[in-house]
């Protein structure tokens, strides 16, 4: 049975596959897939959850910038998002959600295909960081650009994941800005002689102690929700002390704090700008039409023959 198509959303950076995505009931509602999230494990977030955010950021757009065009189009935008006849703004809390769960299920499905262990690497850039006040669009079409191209050029083929974005703030040591970050899934058998060449070409800095951080996947679809999730936080760092008798030295640790008003608005606009698909990075895999609608699958060898010729 092929699912329901949304209306012409008659936005550019919604495309014909992603109208599809968001038109089936399958994604939109309450079903699997399902998984846990945070330290508490709580569910993840239900279609009426992500309903209430909806309207909670409109609320708060149109408020806050009531003299701005660019932001009242946004909130008028997402007004007018409903079920079957979905907006598609890459800012929509219920859009996101939509095509995060439809991530989840496909891209596992894609991970399962490929039968061998998969491993998770966090990149942190610091040169995909951005003054806040000044993120555009245009930064997250770069940092996914040159994730990829990273990942190529480490020996790392084939990959699932997605860009996140985090607004980074310390009292003293850096000025606020907007971190642009990649979750990505990859097969281990890669990632491991790669590591050393992903390392040096993403080093430390004062800024970013740890760009890169790897780790076996234990196929939790958290770990896929989570690159693909659509709750943004503000990073605040700071210096925690020794304790006096020495089981915990000084290190710099960080705490997760709502966004600020204007970030989130910064934030909404330029996510709305660039579109659900922009933040999605694949290698390896591609989105294909099936009979179940548009799912992940990894490009066999005879696809990449077939490519070349």
């Amino acid at each position: 049975m092929h699912p329901p198509k949304t209306s012409n959303l008659h936005y550019p950076d919604v495309t014909s596959r992603t109208q599809q995505i968001l038109g089936d009931r399958r994604w939109d509602g309450n079903g699997p897939p399902h998984w846990l999230i945070g330290k508490a494990q709580g569910p993840a977030q239900t279609a009426d959850e992500a309903y209430e955010e909806r309207l909670k950021l409109i609320a708060r757009l149109r408020h806050y910038t009531c003299d701005d065009p660019t932001a009242q189009a946004v909130a008028e935008r997402h007004d007018h998002c409903a079920p079957r006849q979905r907006c598609g703004s890459g800012a929509c809390p219920e859009c996101g959600r939509t095509y995060c769960r439809w991530f989840v299920a496909s891209g596992a499905a894609a991970l399962k295909q490929l039968g061998i262990g998969i491993s998770i690497i966090s990149l942190v850039p610091p040169q995909l960081s951005v003054p806040i006040g000044q993120l555009a669009s245009e930064h997250i079409h770069t940092a996914k650009q040159r994730i990829q191209a990273t990942l190529i050029k480490a020996g790392i083929s084939t990959f699932i994941g997605g860009i996140d974005i985090s607004a980074n703030e310390h009292k003293r040591e850096f000025d606020p800005h907007f971190q642009l970050q990649a979750w990505i899934l990859a097969p281990t058998d890669q990632i491991r002689p790669a590591e050393s060449k992903l390392r040096a070409a993403i080093p430390k800095t004062s800024t970013v102690p740890r760009p890169v951080k790897i780790k076996l996947w234990d196929r939790n679809l958290a770990a896929l929700g989570y690159a693909l999730k659509d709750h943004f936080v503000r990073r605040v760092s700071y210096q925690r002390e020794a304790n006096e008798d020495g089981s915990k030295h000084t290190c710099r640790n960080t705490r997760d704090r709502p966004l600020r008003v204007e970030q989130h608005i910064e934030l909404a606009i330029t996510l709305d700008q660039a579109g659900l698909q922009a933040r999605l990075i694949l290698g390896g895999c591609r989105v294909v039409r099936t009979v179940n609608g548009p799912m992940i699958r990894p490009i066999t060898k005879r696809q990449h023959d077939s490519d070349d010729q």
